[in-house]
């Protein structure tokens, strides 16, 4: 029974020492806690919670990228859109703009093509309300 008790003691100190060793550094350096990232992750992946695009907003910072656009036009035809976001579409899965080439393509008909453009994962629209067609 005592051998039990001080078990568990050792293995909360453990615990608690660990959280402090892994958590502080990265609350330091990052202002980002990986706890929080693991449990906005989990929640993602278990529910289909939102907590994951949360995290990445209260992490992330605007910034405004260059947008090209080409548009053919055809004498009695469609028109032909080309674009190329620079924007990188992710981080992964529906998190963020993953679905950025598709949501594009719906936004701007059947007669378009959406091209990655040169962009790192550094810019990852948070989430699919910041993919947007703009007049």
């Amino acid at each position: 029974m005592q051998l039990s008790i001080i078990l568990h003691i050792s293995f909360a100190i453990a615990v608690l020492l660990f959280i402090i060793v892994i958590e502080r550094p990265m609350k330091a350096n990052f202002k980002v806690g990986p706890l929080e990232l693991a449990n906005a992750f989990l929640a993602h992946l278990s529910e289909g919670s939102r907590k994951l695009d949360d995290f990445f907003r209260s992490i992330g910072e605007s910034v405004v990228v260059p947008q090209v656009s080409l548009v053919m036009q055809r004498e009695g035809k469609e028109e032909i859109f080309l674009t190329i976001p620079n924007v990188h579409p992710g981080p992964l899965g529906g998190i963020g703009g993953s679905n950025l080439p598709k949501i594009l393509h719906g936004l701007l008909g059947n007669a378009s093509m959406v091209f990655h453009g040169s962009a790192s994962p550094d810019f990852n629209p948070v989430d699919e309300e910041e993919v947007k067609k703009s007049g």
